[in-house]
């Protein structure tokens, strides 16, 4: 179980109080909190999180490490079996557009879309 958490990030009070999740939505939840943080961004582990200045968000970075990167921060989270389908697009607005599609260990699969556009701008 976690705590439900809002599309900006922030903890969800909408309906006046807590508000857990759990099983598949917690999954999800997982995914995109993993795919927000930035490596060392996190002051307890700086070796956490996604390496996008170092890796991702350069003039010509890699599509397959890249793509690489990606699949193993989804397949990272607990409950997801596989990622079966990525893109990715870094814009000349300088912002990251990622999608994908992972395959849960419920069975059901989910789509990046599912839970609002993952964006991430630099």
């Amino acid at each position: 179980m976690d705590i439900k958490l809002d599309t900006s990030g922030d903890i969800d009070l909408a309906a006046g109080a807590l508000v857990l999740v759990d099983g598949d939505e917690a999954v999800i939840q997982r995914i995109r909190i993993r795919l927000q943080v930035f490596r060392g961004e996190w002051y307890a582990d700086r070796s956490q999180g996604v390496p996008y200045y170092e890796r991702i968000l350069l003039k010509n970075p890699d599509s397959r490490v890249v793509q690489a990167i990606f699949t193993a921060a989804i397949v990272g989270v607990a409950g997801v079996v596989e990622v079966t389908e990525m893109t990715y697009t870094l814009g000349t607005d300088r912002v990251l557009a990622l999608s994908f599609v992972a395959r849960l260990e419920s069975g059901r699969v989910v789509r990046s879309s599912d839970f609002g556009p993952f964006l991430v701008g630099f």
